[in-house]
Order: structure tokens, then C-alpha cells, then sequence
């Protein structure tokens, strides 16, 4: 007897090619995780699931089940988060997020805090694409801070911050390997993301420069807690 179709929602992280108008799909959802489905045909012209192959988007999908493996039979988008596509800034930042999510959820047995995140990092980078170095720093601590990956450091000046364990040490002119130096404001802003909500973070404001602080202490803190190499999306574009 065939299953009965799930219906689920959730946001598409990667779409990869699969034989000639399929697209495999990894579909982040609040309460299963991430699904993989084929979407079969939706490279084709006209194809009533196009949507499918187009990644960032939240959308409400009904799958059917064969042979232990999912196929979409029709969804329909919630939220396009189209402004993404708009920016090579915005579409490498965005990757990178679906990297992570693809990574930590699957070390995580709850979701639901993951997804929450990538829907609102999603909608932040959709909305404002020029601010993708804010966006991208704040993302990645409140992930690392929601995984149990952070800690509080509490008021102080510029000091020196483990990119192996987020551990501080008084700055004396040398920079050991494996630290970076930190200025108090952006150390403090690490602890205002770190406690902020969810729906919250992506309207801190701050500064360019603390913001840049974070981009590069972040991508190497992640380096290390992920155990793997995490390329920063704005040295992979060749920005200054």
C-alpha cells in the first residue's frame, strides 16, 4: 500500500543537478530536518515546480514517498526571498548560510532553533543585499551561539579572542597563532547577539569596522568548530 504524501515546510537550501531536467533538493524544515527530494522535470521550460530549483526560498511542499526516497509532486513559495538573486554578494552569503545549516543541523537532533535562524538570515539578506557583511557576521555567531559553540565575555576593552575556543587574553603587542585581537565594542556586540532573540539580531546596528571585526573572527572561529575549512564568501569575491 502507498503512503500517504507528506506535506511539509521549509526552505531550500541547494538544488543540485541530477540526470537532465531533475534537481536534487535539500529542504530545511522546523521539525524533520533537512529533507532530500527530487524534483523531477523543473529545469524544464513551463514546469509548474520551477520553483524548486531555485535555492533561499520558504516554501509549503507535498511529497511522495517511493522506495524510501522523496519526490516532489507540487509546492507552492511562502516567501521568494528574491532580492538575494539581485546581488553576487548576497547569492555568496547565502550559500555559505545553507553550508552551515547543512552542516550543524545535521549534528543537532533540534531543528526548530536552526530553522528559525536561516528563516530570518534569509529574509535580512533578501531585504537589505547591501549590508551582507553585518548579515553575514551576525549569522554566523548566533548559529555558533545556538549549537552551545559561544560564551559571554562581559564589559572590558580590546582583548584577545581564541578562534579555537572563544577564550580571552590580555592583548601585550603580540598576537599569538590561532587568536585575533578584538576591540571591546565588537566583543561586546558578540554578547548582545548571543543574547538577543532570534527575530531580533538582524536589526542590532553598529558600525562598518565592528562588523568587519566580526566577519573575519567569525569565519575563523566557525573554521575550528566545524572542523573544516570555511571559506569567507567576501575573499572568495576578491573584495577589499
Amino acid at each position: 500500500m502507498p503512503s500517504q504524501p507528506l506535506s511539509v515546510k521549509g526552505i531550500i537550501l541547494e538544488t543540485v543537478p541530477y540526470k537532465d531536467k531533475d534537481r536534487m533538493v535539500s529542504f530545511l524544515t522546523r521539525d524533520k530536518g533537512i529533507i532530500k527530494f527530487c524534483a523531477k522535470g523543473v529545469a524544464k521550460v513551463g514546469s509548474r515546480n520551477a520553483f524548486a530549483g531555485v535555492p533561499f526560498s520558504v516554501c509549503d511542499v507535498t511529497l511522495s514517498e517511493s522506495h524510501g526516497f522523496y519526490y516532489l509532486k507540487e509546492g507552492t513559495i511562502i516567501e521568494s526571498n528574491s532580492g538575494i538573486m539581485d546581488s553576487i554578494e548576497a547569492i555568496s552569503v547565502g550559500t555559505h548560510f545553507a553550508e552551515c545549516l547543512m552542516d550543524s543541523v545535521f549534528q543537532s537532533e533540534d531543528s526548530s532553533n536552526a530553522y528559525k535562524l536561516a528563516v530570518y538570515a534569509f529574509y535580512a539578506l533578501s531585504k537589505g543585499s547591501s549590508d551582507f557583511i553585518k548579515i553575514y557576521g551576525t549569522f554566523n555567531w548566533k548559529l555558533l551561539s545556538l549549537m552551545g559553540f559561544t560564551i559571554t565575555y562581559g564589559e572590558g576593552g580590546d582583548r584577545l579572542l581564541s578562534l579555537r575556543e572563544g577564550s580571552t587574553a590580555e592583548y601585550n603587542g603580540v598576537i599569538p597563532d590561532g587568536y585575533m585581537k578584538m576591540s571591546g565594542k565588537a566583543i561586546k556586540l558578540l554578547d548582545l547577539i548571543s543574547e538577543s532573540p532570534v527575530e531580533n539580531v538582524f536589526t542590532i546596528r553598529s558600525t562598518p569596522e565592528i562588523y568587519e571585526e566580526l566577519r573575519i573572527f567569525t569565519t575563523g572561529y566557525l573554521s575550528y568548530q566545524f572542523d573544516k575549512y570555511m571559506e569567507d564568501p567576501v575573499k572568495k569575491l576578491g573584495l577589499p
